[in-house]
């Protein structure tokens, strides 16, 4: 039997990160462009990872729900 260690695991879960926070901050400059215009890229993929950690104790996991978690920040302000 095949199994996958943790070593082998890592690389996609990094790559998979990298491929939500990039469309997350697509979408955010795409919905909601008055209120991130003033922001770089890095500065919002900041804003996603702290999304992602925060929203972990309240078992937001899937993207959809971390997505719906960033929207509500960007729109009632950090940490609402």
């Amino acid at each position: 039997m095949l199994r996958i260690r943790q070593d082998q695991v890592a690389p996609f879960e990094q790559d998979a990160t990298g491929k939500f926070v990039r469309r997350a901050i697509a979408h955010l400059r795409t919905e909601l462009p008055d209120r991130v215009s003033g922001k770089s890229d890095q500065e919002l993929a900041g804003w996603v990872f702290d999304v992602m950690s925060r929203g972990e104790p309240y078992e937001r996991k899937t993207e959809q729900q971390i997505m719906c978690f960033l929207d509500a920040e960007v729109l009632l302000g950090p940490r609402f």
